[in-house]
C-alpha cells in the first residue's frame, strides 16, 4: 500500500511508459494508470483494440459528455518509439520538478 501510494505520487500527471504485461496484468480496466497524463504501452503485439472499452468511459463527475476518466493510452512497438511519442507531447510546467 505505501509503495503504491509512493508510485502514484511520483507519477501523477506525468507520462508513464510501461510494458504490455505491466499494463495488462496489473489491472485489466487500466485503473492503475488513471492518475497519469499519458500512458505509453510498449508492445509488439498489443494495440488499441485490446483496450476494449477502456478509452470510452465517461467521467460523470465533470459533466462532460465525452470526458475520459483516465489518461490517453498510446502504443509503441519499441522503447525508442515510446520515447519519441513522449517527446511529442506538449511540455507541461506546473512549478514542480
Amino acid at each position: 500500500p505505501r509503495d503504491r501510494e509512493h508510485f502514484v505520487n511520483l507519477t501523477r500527471n506525468k507520462i508513464l511508459i510501461v510494458g504490455r504485461k505491466t499494463f495488462a496484468d496489473e489491472d485489466p480496466t487500466g485503473a492503475h494508470v488513471d492518475h497519469v497524463r499519458l500512458c505509453i504501452v510498449v508492445s509488439k503485439t498489443m494495440d488499441a483494440s485490446d483496450l476494449g472499452d477502456r478509452n470510452g468511459r465517461v467521467n460523470v463527475d465533470d459533466g462532460g459528455d465525452n470526458a475520459l476518466t483516465g489518461p490517453e493510452v498510446k502504443f509503441a512497438r519499441s522503447f525508442d518509439e515510446a520515447l519519441e511519442l513522449a517527446s511529442l507531447e506538449p511540455l507541461k510546467i506546473d512549478g514542480r520538478r
